[in-house]
């Protein structure tokens, strides 16, 4: 049994989701997105940086 890195839920081996960026075990509800919720936090906030970025550029 693996413990997702998210939920905490103990998940067999055979079950178990690995996130696309850092490979933490998850849950097959926590793995839908196939990125931990630490990963997905750091990918939104890249995604608004470079919005950010994009409109400055664009004044």
């Amino acid at each position: 049994m693996v413990k997702c890195a998210d939920c905490g839920k103990e998940t067999s081996e055979d079950s178990v989701v690995c996130c696309d960026m850092c490979g933490a075990p998850l849950c097959e509800e926590c793995g839908t997105t196939g990125l931990c919720s630490t990963c997905a936090e750091l990918w939104e906030a890249e995604i608004d940086l470079e919005d950010m970025e994009a409109e400055e550029e664009g004044e």
